[in-house]
């Protein structure tokens, strides 16, 4: 188990204050553990019993919002401990911009001889092209990131060679 694992001790805390009848599941004698059980939280909330135990055990420490919310549907977290579980998760992931394009892609791009070829990225931004795709007028291939994206051309026959 991780030394700092506040985000599992807390999962295991509120699945013990839940009780299995209060979860609407039936009473099947003796159990052994207080509150749910492992499976009986990780189905509604849409999870793997074994995800769960890995959260839990300190394992993977952020789950994503999905997740999260989800956990606390599940547990029937109020508002000010539906925000300690996200906080406890930490900020959500951020994602580095893409605006590099590998020597590969590059290579690759050069090897489509005759045809124009382009890599955007999430945005339509234009990170890289081909000789090709550079030398047509109607594409306006601009290859710094954020200025622009190749526009589609509204008539086919101003594309020569494809009408």
């Amino acid at each position: 188990m991780a030394a700092d694992n506040a985000l599992g001790e807390f999962l295991k805390a509120r699945r013990g204050r839940v009780s299995p009848s209060h979860a609407d599941l039936p009473a099947h004698g003796r159990r052994r553990v207080a509150g749910l059980r492992r499976d009986e939280l990780a189905q509604p909330a849409g999870i793997s019993e074994p995800y769960l135990t890995r959260l839990e055990q300190g394992v993977d420490q952020h789950p994503s919002p999905q997740v999260l919310r989800a956990l606390a549907r599940a547990l029937e977290l109020d508002a000010d401990a539906s925000a300690h579980l996200f906080a406890l998760a930490g900020p959500d992931p951020v994602r580095p911009e893409e605006t590099e394009v590998t020597p590969d892609v590059h290579q690759l791009l050069d090897t489509w001889a005759g045809t124009p070829a382009f890599v955007r990225n999430r945005r339509f931004d234009v990170l890289a092209t081909n000789k090709w795709a550079r030398a047509r007028p109607d594409v306006r291939a601009r290859e710094q990131p954020g200025q622009g994206h190749v526009p589609r051309p509204r008539d086919p026959s101003a594309l020569p060679g494809l009408a």
